[in-house]
Order: C-alpha cells, then structure tokens, then sequence
C-alpha cells in the first residue's frame, strides 16, 4: 500500500522547482497588486470591447458576459440554422478567418454552434480577430 501511496504522490507533481518557488513567493507577498490591478483593467476592457463589437456588428451572435474569466462563449446556432454559415463555427473561423478558437462540442453536449473566444492577449490580436470573423461571415451572405 506504501508503495501505491509513493507513485501516486509522485505523479500529483508536488514539488516545485526554484524559479517556482520565487515566483510563488512573489505573487503572495503583496508586491504584485499594482501589476494585478493593471491586468483586470486590461481584461475588463479586452471583455468589453468582444461585447460591445459583437452586439453592435454581430448582432445575430449571442455572447455570454464572463463574470470571472477571460473567456467568452459565442453562440452561432441561429446563423448555423439558418445556413448562413456551416454547423461548425470552429472549424469555419479556422479556414475562412484563420482565427483559432476552441470548438463548444469539446465542453460536452449542448456546445454544438458555440466556439469559445479567450480574450486574454493584446487588444490588437482581438481586434484583429474579431475584424477577421466578421468579413469571414459578411462573405457568407
């Protein structure tokens, strides 16, 4: 049995190396709140401006507005009824936008027409992508 515990506790990964460590006593000692601060502004912005564009030049795409996250779920489901685009955003943004998102279906049922956006990276990379995915379905119609 002390042999099954040691393997099991081996591969669970509890030890950090040193560049851990310090980077782990850098976040807990307080002095990284500014830095913190900056970045929730940063993606509170990133989430607002996915938000606003969508419902002002996507109005057919419902998105959901991520409360404690840096990921945004699009619904495609009525365009993808309507055949205005393929069942399969995922892979249509990939080909038509060549921009990658994670396909719905990969979080289990119900994600079917849904792609999830991160929108944790540079607004000029979301910016871009989102530009990207609108002319991609402004060709489709």
């Amino acid at each position: 049995m002390r042999s099954r515990y040691r393997k099991v506790l081996q591969q669970l990964g509890l030890h950090v190396n040193s560049l851990g460590l310090t980077a782990a006593q850098s976040a807990f000692s307080g002095q990284c709140e500014d830095w913190l601060e900056a970045l929730r502004q940063y993606l509170t912005a990133n989430r607002d401006y996915v938000l606003e564009f969508v419902s002002r030049e996507l109005p057919e795409v419902r998105v959901t507005n991520p409360d404690a996250t840096y990921l945004a779920w699009l619904d495609f489901g009525a365009l993808a009824r309507a055949g205005r685009i393929p069942p399969d955003p995922y892979r249509f943004f990939l080909e038509r936008a060549k921009v990658a998102l994670n396909p719905g279906p990969e979080f289990g049922p119900g994600g079917e027409h849904f792609v999830r956006m991160n929108f944790g990276c540079p607004r000029s990379t979301l910016v871009e992508a989102l530009r990207r995915m609108k002319s991609a379905l402004a060709s489709q119609s």
